[in-house]
């Protein structure tokens, strides 16, 4: 199992190396931001290799690989909240950044001077429920103040932005910082399977990120939701069609095969029909969530352009 793992974080380190790499020859392309995701690259790399570090190595005689994981995925949570700041308001960083670095000294000084660090170890989590400390209560609120702020910001910008493209990237960095706080979370909870899960999670996140930054008009998020819910609600509905036709035919008492093979018949036909028509239900529900009338958005468009009457405003 641990040399499953161990093939698995090396790959993940190759993958790191290789977004590192894209980032830096299309960095040209980026609004903003692009030291602050090579950063948040290179932590993670980091927090990929600390899995490498023997359990019983502690440095400062104090701090094992669990915290030292817990202190770089909480670099890199600061330094990800500047991509996302930079991206969607341009402005207030410098707030984030400074109380960030204030709070992540907090939580170097608390461990320094508390008897035992358990943050970052196995179940600690669990165990932190029935007897809190210090330390842990800096990491889950950090982790909370992290995901309301991050989350708020990304909202804001979908709430004020002025144009459809402003708001759906603002949408966008909604999914994506969700990515990224889940991730954390998983990878310092203390379980190995969970670590490794969190660390892939963040990989993908932070190549969401990537494309967010490089792509001056990221995916629709609304219709991408409208057809992930589509497709999931059709693979239900087909699923289950298909169980209850062979649950009934495998639970019919019939006196011949020919009976049977007529039964199977019925059954087939009717599940067919029952599929067709709730599938075109499944399309008019889903439709009308995401229906749109291209003369209203046109006109939308040009309305908010006319209240752009600076060249700034116009590019937000």
């Amino acid at each position: 199992m641990d040399s499953l793992i161990s093939v698995i974080i090396l790959v993940a380190l190759v993958a790191h190396a290789l977004l590192a790499l894209y980032v830096l020859l299309r960095g040209r392309r980026m609004h903003t931001g692009r030291g602050w995701l090579l950063l948040s690259v290179g932590i993670s790399a980091l927090a990929n290799a600390a899995f490498f570090w023997p359990q019983t190595t502690l440095l400062l005689d104090k701090f094992n690989s669990g915290f030292v994981l817990v202190v770089l995925l909480s670099a890199l949570l600061i330094a990800y909240g500047m991509v996302v700041i930079l991206d969607v308001l341009k402005r207030g960083s410098r707030i984030w950044l400074l109380s960030s670095l204030l709070w992540l000294a907090a939580l170097v000084i608390s461990a320094l001077v508390s008897e035992q660090v358990t943050a970052g170890q196995g179940e600690w989590l669990v165990q932190f429920f029935l007897t809190p400390d210090l330390t842990g209560a800096l990491v889950l609120l950090w982790l909370t103040t992290a995901a309301v702020g991050l989350l708020g910001v990304a909202f804001y910008g979908f709430y004020v932005a002025l144009l459809p493209e402003v708001a759906n990237r603002a949408l966008f960095w909604v999914l994506n910082t969700a990515g990224i706080l889940l991730s954390v979370l998983l990878a310092i909870s203390g379980s190995t399977i969970l670590y490794v899960v969190g660390m892939l999670t963040l990989l993908g996140a932070l190549a969401g990120a990537t494309y967010g930054l490089v792509s001056y008009r990221v995916f629709d998020i609304r219709r991408g939701i409208t057809a992930a819910m589509r497709t999931s609600v059709l693979i239900a509905l087909t699923a289950g069609l298909i169980f209850g036709v062979l649950y009934v035919s495998a639970n019919t008492q019939v006196a011949s095969a020919d009976e049977r093979l007529l039964v199977m018949l019925l059954l087939a036909l009717l599940g067919g029909a029952i599929y067709v028509v709730a599938r075109q239900l499944a399309g008019v529900a889903l439709g009308r969530v995401d229906s749109s009338d291209p003369t209203r958005a046109a006109r939308r468009y040009s309305q908010q352009v006319s209240k752009a009457l600076e060249l700034d405003q116009l590019l937000e």
